[in-house]
């Protein structure tokens, strides 16, 4: 029996190798990955956030099951100004993980903090579905696929139901073929779970916070062209304790400042079915590679125009190109599925 999801089809695409590591010998990366666990952490704040659960608690009660004990390392290093970069031999690896991590959960409260409220003015959670697990059978042998609905809300103002799928990027970017196949996959799966939906909104939101502008010599704020939103800037006007007035002008050169985008896409139930379809006939080829390369030689690397940086298999990939041994990697990179157990997914 093999159960597929949405990520092992993307990374088989992207690269065969890492899927091989991934899915087939069950390694798993221990570090963090700045960009997946800001998104982690992200998901998780929204979903207790739509849930009317302390989302604050739900971030850090992620943390701490991320890496257990980060919270005091942090707060200690934040309290003595600790500097890494200064004198990084004086910290060992869960000192840079524990800062990390800390940072990182910064960041996702105030991501949350902004679009939380953004979210709830403009939808509600129709019924409880947010974070809900689907899985369906694909097979008579008990193969399945599954993947978790970040949530299906109703647009107040039409009383439509939409699935919603977040994304956290550094760059806002219109919608690709991957984000377009996820939500026709899960469109299917809702389907099949008898929840109809108007349509699906990618709800994209930055990785990057607006940025407070500096005061001048002169005593007033900075009009240089900066990362941020008219709602950060105006902060920064009324802490200045300056008039708004004199400002007016920056709301307009702000307004094409995004620090989130919503792309909405309606597809037909004849597109839905043909990219299920098509996605059936790319998961038989996953399971006849599977089943016919058992050598890792036969693992290609980098299939498409994935950014290799980008890679938490990138030291594992170097050590096979270079033939060099792999097993001092496990000290601080790696672990195997089978010895967590608490990292079981599916």
């Amino acid at each position: 029996m093999s159960i597929y999801s949405f990520s092992q089809l993307q990374q088989y695409e992207r690269c065969r190798y890492a899927w091989y590591l991934n899915y087939e010998q069950e390694i798993i990366s221990i570090g963090l990955t700045r960009s997946l666990d800001l998104g982690s952490a992200v998901h998780t704040g929204l979903a207790a956030g739509l849930l009317g659960q302390n989302y604050i608690a739900a971030i850090v009660a992620w943390a701490n099951r991320r890496l257990p004990g980060w919270k005091e390392i942090h707060q200690l290093h934040t309290k003595n100004g600790s500097d890494f970069d200064l004198a990084p031999d004086l910290f060992d690896s869960d000192d840079f993980m524990a800062v990390e991590l800390g940072e990182i959960v910064d960041i996702a409260i105030k991501l949350v903090d902004i679009q939380l409220p953004k979210i709830l003015n403009k939808y509600e959670v129709y019924q409880d579905w947010v974070e809900k697990k689907m899985q369906i059978s694909i097979s008579t042998k008990g193969d399945a696929f599954t993947g978790v609905i970040d949530a299906v809300l109703i647009e107040k103002n039409t009383g439509l139901p939409f699935l919603v799928d977040f994304k956290v990027k550094k760059t806002l970017e219109d919608l690709d073929a991957w984000f377009n196949l996820q939500i026709a996959i899960y469109r299917h799966m809702l389907n099949l779970y008898d929840i109809k939906v108007a349509g699906s909104i990618i709800y994209q939101i930055k990785s990057s916070l607006p940025k407070t502008p500096v005061m001048t010599l002169k005593g007033t704020i900075s009009r240089a062209n900066i990362s941020t939103n008219w709602e950060t800037y105006y902060e920064a006007i009324i802490a200045a304790g300056l008039n708004p007035d004199d400002y007016i002008d920056m709301q307009a050169k702000l307004s094409n400042k995004h620090f989130h985008l919503e792309c909405r896409v309606s597809h037909s139930e004849e597109t839905i079915e043909r990219m299920w379809h098509n996605t059936m006939i790319k998961l038989a080829e996953i399971d006849w590679f599977r089943r016919h390369n058992q050598e890792e030689v036969a693992y290609s690397k980098h299939m498409s125009n994935w950014n290799c940086r980008n890679c938490v298999y990138q030291p594992l990939c170097i050590a096979d190109l270079y033939d060099q041994p792999k097993e001092p990697l496990f000290a601080n990179l790696y672990s195997r599925k089978e010895d967590d157990a608490s990292t079981k997914a599916v």
